[in-house]
C-alpha cells in the first residue's frame, strides 16, 4: 500500500505495481516506463510529467491542465478533478465553469473525455 506516498521523481521502470493502492500518491516526474500498473488504484494520483509509455494509461496535456485516463478504473483526472467517465459526460460543463475554463477549453477537454469513452467501449 503506497496510498498518499510521495514518489516524486522515482525511477520505477518495469516495476510490478499491479493491483497496488496508489490512491492520492504523488507520482509527478516519475519514470513509470513499462511499469505494470494494471489493476492499480490511481484514484486521485498525480501523474503530471510521469513517463507513462507502456503502462496502458492515456495522458493528455491540454491548454490548461494535464489529464489522464485509467481504462481499468474507467477514471479520468483533469487537473485536480477526478471522476468516472460517465460522471464527466454528465457534468463536464458545470465542472468546467466552476473551474473557470473558457468555452473553448471546456470543448477541448470534452473531446478528451469522449475519446476515452470510445476507447473504453
Amino acid at each position: 500500500i503506497l496510498q498518499s506516498a510521495d514518489l516524486t521523481g522515482a525511477n520505477l521502470v518495469g516495476a510490478n505495481l499491479q493491483d497496488a493502492i496508489l490512491q492520492d500518491t504523488n507520482l509527478q516526474d516519475t519514470n513509470l516506463w513499462r511499469a505494470s500498473l494494471h489493476g492499480a488504484n490511481l484514484w486521485g494520483a498525480n501523474l503530471q510529467n510521469a513517463d507513462l509509455e507502456g503502462t496502458g494509461i492515456v495522458s493528455f496535456q491540454g491548454s490548461r491542465h494535464f489529464a489522464f485516463y485509467v481504462p481499468w478504473q474507467d477514471y479520468i483526472k483533469i487537473g485536480c478533478v477526478g471522476m468516472h467517465i460517465q460522471q464527466w459526460l454528465q457534468t463536464y460543463e458545470s465542472v468546467g465553469i466552476k473551474q473557470r475554463y473558457t468555452s473553448k477549453q471546456i470543448a477541448e477537454y470534452l473531446g478528451f473525455v469522449q475519446m476515452c469513452a470510445e476507447v473504453g467501449v
